[in-house]
């Protein structure tokens, strides 16, 4: 399961320390200098690609899941897939392999000197709105070109959006290997329980179904980072699991009342909890972006009825002709 949260990962911590590979450790024509990060699907590790001398991030599947029937091929075809993205808000993909000594399994990344967005907001505090929404045009700018090409990012958060240290640049990291991130339990005979993504951070009807995720639920994925990068925690929280999915289904961020009129608009778009009332990708995202921060669309309110709502959809869809 591919949760950042302490409560849900506790576990899964103490097994991908044990699984870490140490500075030296050579895999293919790489060899790793330190651990950059790292998740239930595997370990990000800076390191040098030998026949060039420059640095790479380097991300190497857990050895558990060399063991699951058909990951290998799965993670190999999908890093291929991804590395056809080119996009200047999109961390590029360069290579993946088996490495012949020890099977496992890599793929490596543009290695990026910069700090993620929970990183910057833990060490300098929150951004004020200026910063934020710029940085929100950039997430939603490379999530279009990845939408326009069928791929749903699924994990986007704090965690994988990388700023470049020359300035507010956003690049958005792990695009397109989420779909190996499903956690399923079986209920009984009759239901499952399938889990993909940070809950913190998914769309309802990604916490409904996860393999019904789509553009639309990305964008509610980018709102709750807006949210974060504004707020210096998430949208959501609960003592449980089942508590938090419920909230984001449900309920509303706190402390919107203490955010800028600005901020708010922004969020009662790109956090709704229909998908329809949402951008459908990140090019309407951004469009909407021009928009709002132009004066000309205000803020979404809810509905009580479907009718209401669908006038409301057409009402914002006129007024970006």
């Amino acid at each position: 399961m591919w949760l950042q949260n302490s409560r849900f990962m506790a576990s899964s911590k103490s097994s991908a320390n044990s699984s870490r590979l140490g500075a030296g450790t050579e895999i293919g024509p790489y060899k790793i200098e330190k651990v950059l990060g790292h998740g239930g699907m595997g370990t990000v590790y800076m390191a040098n690609q030998l026949s060039l001398n420059r640095p790479v991030a380097l991300k190497v599947l857990r050895k558990k899941r060399l063991e699951k029937e058909g990951a290998v091929e799965k993670f190999l075809k999908e890093a291929r897939m991804t590395a056809k993205l080119n996009h200047p808000n999109l961390v590029a993909v360069h290579d993946a392999g088996q490495d012949e000594r020890t099977d496992l399994v890599y793929y490596t990344m543009t290695f990026v000197d910069g700090p993620n967005l929970r990183s910057l907001v833990s060490r300098k505090g929150v951004l004020d709105i200026k910063p934020a929404v710029e940085i929100l045009k950039g997430v939603c700018a490379g999530l279009g070109h990845a939408h326009q090409l069928n791929f749903v990012h699924r994990d986007l958060k704090p965690d994988n959006v990388i700023l470049m240290r020359d300035g507010n640049r956003p690049l958005i990291t792990d695009l397109g290997l989420a779909t190996d991130r499903i956690t399923t339990q079986q209920l009984n005979s009759r239901k499952r329980f399938s889990l993909i993504g940070t809950p913190e951070y998914s769309a309802p009807e990604q916490l409904r179904n996860p393999h019904k995720a789509t553009p639309a639920s990305d964008i509610f994925s980018a709102g709750c980072c807006f949210y974060f990068m504004l707020t210096g925690r998430e949208a959501f929280d609960g003592e449980t699991l089942l508590d938090l999915i419920i909230n984001v289904a449900t309920e509303d961020p706190p402390e919107l009342d203490g955010l800028p009129e600005l901020a708010q608009n922004i969020i009662s778009h790109f956090m709704a909890k229909d998908a329809s009332d949402r951008p459908q990708n990140g090019d309407e995202a951004v469009a909407l972006l021009n928009e709002i921060t132009a004066g000309k669309i205000g803020m979404q309110t809810g509905s009580d009825d479907a009718e209401s709502g669908g006038r409301r959809r057409r009402t914002r869809r006129r007024r970006r002709r």
